[in-house]
């Protein structure tokens, strides 16, 4: 992907990488995997939804997030010893060709041994809970 290659050598540092909506699949989900491990920083949110990411897709794109230290390693909280946290990142792939999401996830966990959370908000229930 040109985008992915010029945000690589500008160096820019990308916080939030938004590509719902653009007929990305297994191949672009390799590619956008491969900037993720090369970008010197970290990027915190990656938006992925609506594109045509397959099972196969979403595990090789999670599998290649935890190979990298900079988002597995933990953070000084408050930069005192000893107050580590882990860093979350937010990996969006809502609406897209994923079949089995439960075991892509499952796989993940018992691979890696990480826990991975569903975000299922249903906006009815948000709505009537604070009125």
């Amino acid at each position: 992907c040109r985008l992915l290659q010029a945000l690589q050598r500008s160096e820019i540092h990308v916080a939030s990488l938004n590509l719902h909506s653009n007929c990305i699949g297994l191949q672009g989900a390799r590619q956008i995997g491969d900037f993720l491990r090369s970008a010197s920083f970290p990027v915190y949110e990656v938006y992925l939804s609506h594109n045509m990411i397959d099972d196969v897709g979403a595990l090789e794109l999670i599998r290649s997030i935890l190979e990298h230290p900079k988002y597995t390693t933990k953070k000084r909280r408050d930069g005192t010893p000893g107050g580590e946290v882990m860093v979350p990142m937010l990996l969006r792939l809502n609406n897209n060709w994923i079949q089995d999401p439960v075991k892509v996830l499952k796989k993940v966990e018992s691979d890696r041994g990480v826990t991975v959370s569903f975000a299922n908000i249903n906006r009815q229930e948000t709505r009537s809970a604070r009125e």
